[in-house]
């Protein structure tokens, strides 16, 4: 086993503190998977993380649970289980999902890798592939869709700093990376420069090949200078249970996805800003931003120095 250091040891703890923390998020999965998992149900959870999902599946009468997770906290989660009980109804397997084959087929999938804009931790890919490969005809799939959310904002990048020529070397390369990098900032309704709009409604219990495409028109709402667009989430994780981190955020283990302009575009009040985005695995983006009958088309993949030529994916 590969020893970790205390600096990646402390930020595992730290990480999963302020997920498990979040009430809003957490209590809201408990009572999905209370609504959904029956006592004849074998579950899967896809990212389990320090096992709390799994463990709420194994409490609510999961005949058996499988806990997958690539990353060094399943070892906790497995010393957790052990713990509460639990060690004998959860098996963990360390390992990448799509290197994951199940013993035997899952009644219900539950998964929570999603980051601040909902599917950019993979979340559209990996589901898809469990789909094929470990779930019943009709399985259950906590959460069942996510309902991405846009508005143009105000919200500058501070790229300064790197236009400041420190130590006199000329660092401004950096900030042309910085326009084309998807970031996570809190926002709250002060910066919108038009109302909110659904860009995309993703279901993850339809067959998919897991790229995500939204489109909105927007309506300036005041003269302004956009530079960016905001993104968020709604995840149904039942019918009638579902979560979000729209501004104002009641999540505090999610900020808001951030997509930002390489120039700021100004705008009157009732101009139209239509906005385009696509990404084909969530890691991967290309946005563009229309008004005035000019555009901005951006990519996480220009100018971007920590994409090898042979890893980019295409667009």
């Amino acid at each position: 086993m590969k020893r970790l250091s205390n600096f990646v040891a402390r930020d595992i703890f730290r990480y999963h503190h302020s997920l498990l923390s979040d009430t809003e998020r957490t209590d809201g999965y408990r009572a999905a998977i209370e609504s959904v998992v029956r006592p004849e149900h074998v579950v899967a959870d896809l990212g389990c993380g320090s096992g709390i999902l799994s463990m709420f599946a194994a409490r609510a009468g999961a005949r058996h649970v499988y806990a997958i997770d690539e990353h060094a906290v399943i070892a906790l989660a497995r010393e957790f289980a052990r713990d509460n009980g639990l060690a004998d109804r959860i098996t963990f397997i360390e390992a990448s999902s799509y290197d994951v084959s199940l013993p035997e087929p899952a009644d219900v999938l539950v998964t929570e890798i999603m980051g601040n804009g909902g599917v950019d931790e993979g979340i559209v890919l990996a589901v898809a592939d469990a789909c094929k490969r470990w779930l019943k005809p009709g399985a259950i799939i906590v959460p069942r869709a996510i309902e991405l959310i846009a508005a143009p904002v105000e919200r500058e990048l501070d790229t300064a700093y790197w236009l400041s020529r420190p130590y006199d070397f000329d660092l401004s390369r950096a900030a042309s990376y910085l326009a084309n990098i998807f970031d996570g900032i809190r926002f709250d309704a002060a910066a919108f420069v038009a109302d909110p709009r659904t860009i995309a409604r993703v279901g993850l219990t339809s067959e998919t090949e897991g790229g995500v495409h939204g489109t909105a028109d927007f309506i300036a709402s005041r003269s302004a200078s956009i530079a960016g667009i905001a993104l968020w989430f709604r995840a149904e994780l039942t019918e009638q249970i579902t979560i979000t981190n729209a501004p104002p955020d009641h999540c505090p283990s999610w900020k808001n996805g951030y997509f930002p302009l390489r120039s700021p575009v100004a705008v009157d009040a009732g101009d139209r800003v239509s906005f385009d985005l696509r990404t084909y695995d969530g890691v991967a983006w290309k946005w563009s931003v229309s008004c005035r009958g000019a555009t901005i088309e951006q990519s996480s993949l220009e100018n971007y120095p920590f994409w090898s030529a042979a890893a980019k994916p295409p667009l």
